[in-house]
C-alpha cells in the first residue's frame, strides 16, 4: 500500500466516523447498504472515488439520467469531478474526491453527491 492510499484509508475511517458508520472498515474498496441507496468506495491511482447508486423505477429511468447529467459540474463538489450513468436499474453518480486533507471538505463533498442524486432520482433537474 502507498503512502497515499494509507492517507486516504486514514482519512476514510475519520470520514465514516463523522458518518455514523463506525462498524465500517475502510479498504481499497468496499461496499455500503444504506437503503435506499448503495454506496461503494474504491481507491484507484492514489485518489478516492465513491459511486452512489439507487434504484429508479423504468419509467422514469431516463429523464432521471438525463436530469443527473445536467447537475453533474464540478462547481457543485467544489472541483470534484462528477460523473453520472445508469448501473442497470439503478441511478449512479460517481465523484473522484480531492486529496485528503480538511475532513469538512470530504464530508461537503459526499453530501452534495447524495444532494444531486436524490434531486436527480425525483426527475428534477
Amino acid at each position: 500500500m502507498s503512502i497515499s492510499e494509507l492517507q486516504i484509508e486514514r482519512q476514510l475511517e475519520q470520514f465514516f466516523a463523522v458518518q455514523g458508520w463506525p462498524g465500517w472498515r475502510p479498504s481499497s474498496r468496499c461496499e455500503l447498504e444504506l437503503p435506499p441507496v448503495s454506496i461503494y468506495f474504491e481507491v484507484c491511482g492514489g485518489q478516492l472515488a465513491s459511486t452512489l447508486a439507487r434504484p429508479v423505477p423504468d419509467s422514469g429511468r431516463q429523464q432521471a439520467l438525463l436530469a443527473l447529467l445536467a447537475l453533474c459540474r464540478p462547481e457543485a463538489t467544489q472541483g470534484a469531478p462528477l460523473l453520472g450513468f445508469l448501473l442497470g436499474p439503478r441511478l449512479a453518480l460517481r465523484c473522484t474526491w480531492p486529496p485528503p486533507g480538511d475532513i469538512a471538505l470530504w464530508v461537503g463533498v459526499f453530501r452534495q453527491q447524495q444532494r444531486l442524486l436524490e434531486r436527480a432520482a425525483r426527475g428534477g433537474g
